[in-house]
């Protein structure tokens, strides 16, 4: 699962990955901004855009993974 993930990660373009990435690692939004040159906005707004698209990767993956191997939470009601 965590490959699947360095994968996805892997796929976003490094102008939303890197402050991602960063942020994850425990950075505060305002020294990301420094690091990157960029104004505190940016910053916040490509850390959404990032978390919305591994959100929507995830999403896809596991959907299709349930529709493979069947959805079984019917099975508990």
């Amino acid at each position: 699962m965590m490959k699947e993930l360095n994968g996805m990660l892997d796929s976003l373009d490094d102008s939303i990955r890197v402050p991602f990435l960063m942020h994850y690692q425990g950075y505060k939004y305002q020294e990301i901004a420094d690091a990157l040159e960029l104004p505190l906005g940016t910053v916040k707004s490509r850390i959404f855009f990032a978390r919305k698209a591994l959100k929507g990767m995830v999403r896809t993956r596991y959907s299709e993974m349930a529709e493979l191997y069947g959805d079984h939470d019917d099975d508990h009601a």
